[in-house]
């Protein structure tokens, strides 16, 4: 199991769009979804969506740790807005990777998951 597989996902009803990362489901971190657990992958599907959403938890983190976000805490509104251009280009980078492996009905229920957590992270930030 990767240490990290999907997706930070912003406030999109002010103007920052949701960021894909891919991570396991991990307690008390609420921008967490388990996509490659929740993707009906195939064979070398899973290791190539593994190695682009590890890749992608690094940049992460270096964001959250440069806007001092703690994934465990109550998001903070206006870091994550100051944060919102690199987390867009994150998601932006994740997706457009991910989006030549996945099939078309994979990349919308990709998309369906990244939103689920994008309300979640709103819900948390009110």
């Amino acid at each position: 199991m990767s240490v990290f597989r999907v997706i930070l996902f912003l406030l999109m009803a002010t103007a920052i769009s949701p960021l894909v990362l891919a991570m396991p489901a991990a307690a008390g971190n609420i921008y967490i979804a388990d996509t490659v657990g929740r993707l009906n992958l195939e064979g070398t599907q899973r290791a190539k969506v593994r190695q682009i959403t590890r890749e992608t938890e690094k940049k992460l983190l270096e964001v959250l740790r440069k806007y001092k976000l703690k994934p465990d805490a109550r998001p903070d509104f206006d870091r994550l807005v100051e944060a919102s251009g690199e987390l867009k280009s994150l998601q932006r980078n994740e997706r457009k990777q991910l989006s030549v492996i996945l099939t078309k009905d994979q990349m919308k229920h990709y998309d369906d998951i990244i939103n689920e957590v994008a309300i979640r992270v709103r819900k948390a930030a009110k």
